[in-house]
C-alpha cells in the first residue's frame, strides 16, 4: 500500500490504515513461511500457486491462499499467521483468538472456510471439463507463537496443523494416492488457472473515505521516508540526510499509479512531484518515454508498471515500525 507514504501521521484515518497494512503484512508473511515448511514434501515437482482468485459461473468470486498441484491430487492450503491462544469450535463454526493484550477476536472456523473453497474449486474444475480430480484441503498455522486449543468435548479436525507438521500430512496424502492414475492435463490446468486469476481491485481511497486533499504530494526520501526531496539541477536532494538521487521520483510515480491509476498529465505530474515548472515536468516525462494520447493540454501519459514486479520498495519500510 502506498497511501501511507503520502498521508500525514496526524490524519484521523492513519490508525485505520496502519491496521490494514498490518493485516496485509501478517497474511503475506504467513504465506511466505509456508514455502519453508514445504521443504520436506516427498514429491519435489509439484506446482504451487498463491493468492488465486477465480470466478464461478463468471460472476461469483472465491479466493484460495495456496493451490498445490501434485501428480495425483490437488491440495488447497489455507494459511493462518495468528499468534496467542486460538480456540476452534467446529460445532458453532467459529474460531477465537486471545491476544497478549487480553483482547479477543472472532473469525470463521478455518475448516469451514477451506471446505467452501474446495467446494467452489471443484465446481470451477467441473465447468471446464476437469472431472475426477481429487481436491483435498488443509489449514496450517505457521506462526510459532500460537497455541491451538479445541472447544471442550469437540475433537480438533485432523486437517488443521502447524507449519512443522504440514509436510508430514502432505506426505500422507501422497501415499494415500500412490496407487491412483496420474492426473491428466495438469500443465494445461495450471495455465488455465493463471489465465483465469482475477485479482480483487480495492479502491483504498474510497474504502478509507479519503480524497486527494488528504494526501501530501512529493518524492519521499528512500532513507528518511516521509521527508520530501527537493529537485535541483536534475537531481533530488534530501535536506535531512544529504541523499542525492537522479531517479527518486520513480517510486513517487509508482505511488501515483497505485493510488490514482495509470494515466497522468503534465500538470498532475508537476503537482505530484512538487516541481517548480511545467517545463521541468515535461523533461521528466520525456526521459520516461511514456506512451501518450490526446493533444496539447488534453494529452495524457500512461504509467506502465507491473503489480507483480515493480513494487518491492513498499515492503522495505512499514509505517508501524517507525
Amino acid at each position: 500500500m502506498s497511501i501511507d507514504r503520502h498521508l500525514r501521521d496526524d490524519d484521523p484515518t492513519f490508525p485505520k490504515l496502519l491496521e490494514e497494512i498490518k493485516s496485509f503484512d501478517s497474511g503475506y508473511a504467513g504465506e511466505q513461511s509456508l514455502h519453508y515448511y514445504l521443504g520436506t514434501v516427498l514429491e519435489p515437482h509439484f506446482q504451487a500457486l498463491q493468492g488465486i482468485r477465480l470466478l464461478l459461473d463468471h460472476k461469483h468470486a472465491f479466493q484460495m491462499d495456496h493451490i498445490l498441484i501434485f501428480s495425483k491430487f490437488i491440495l488447497i492450503v489455507e494459511v493462518k499467521n495468528l499468534t496467542g491462544i486460538v480456540t476452534i469450535d467446529h460445532e458453532l463454526g467459529l474460531m477465537y483468538q486471545e491476544k497478549s493484550d487480553g483482547s479477543t477476536k472472532t473469525y470463521q472456523d478455518p475448516i469451514a472456510q477451506v471446505h467452501k473453497q474446495a467446494y467452489h474449486f471443484r465446481s470451477w474444475l467441473h465447468e471446464r471439463g476437469y472431472t475426477g480430480m481429487p481436491v483435498e484441503n488443509l489449514v496450517t498455522f505457521v506462526n510459532r507463537n500460537v497455541v491451538l486449543k479445541r472447544e471442550s468435548g469437540v475433537e480438533l479436525d485432523p486437517r488443521i496443523t502447524t507449519g512443522y507438521k504440514i509436510g508430514d500430512l502432505i506426505n500422507q496424502l501422497i501415499n494415500q494416492y500412490k496407487d491412483c492414475y496420474h492426473l491428466k492435463n495438469t500443465h494445461q490446468l495450471l495455465r488455465e488457472i493463471k489465465r483465469s486469476h482475477t485479482p480483487l481491485e480495492v479502491n483504498h481511497m474510497d474504502k478509507l473515505n479519503l480524497t486527494p486533499r488528504n494526501l501530501v504530494p512529493g518524492v519521499n526520501c528512500p532513507d528518511c521516508h516521509k521527508v520530501m526531496l527537493n529537485y535541483r539541477s536534475g537531481k533530488w536532494h534530501c535536506s535531512k540526510c544529504g541523499l542525492v538521487s537522479r531517479d527518486a521520483h520513480i517510486s513517487a510515480l509508482k505511488d501515483y499509479f497505485l493510488i490514482f491509476g495509470p494515466e497522468i498529465t503534465n500538470k498532475k505530474l508537476k503537482y505530484w512531484l512538487r516541481l517548480d515548472s511545467a517545463d521541468v515536468a515535461y523533461q521528466i516525462i520525456k526521459k520516461l518515454n511514456l506512451r501518450s494520447s490526446g493533444k496539447n493540454r488534453y494529452r495524457k501519459y500512461r504509467l506502465n508498471y507491473s503489480i507483480d514486479s515493480d513494487f518491492s520498495y513498499l515492503m522495505k519500510h512499514r509505517p508501524y515500525k517507525r
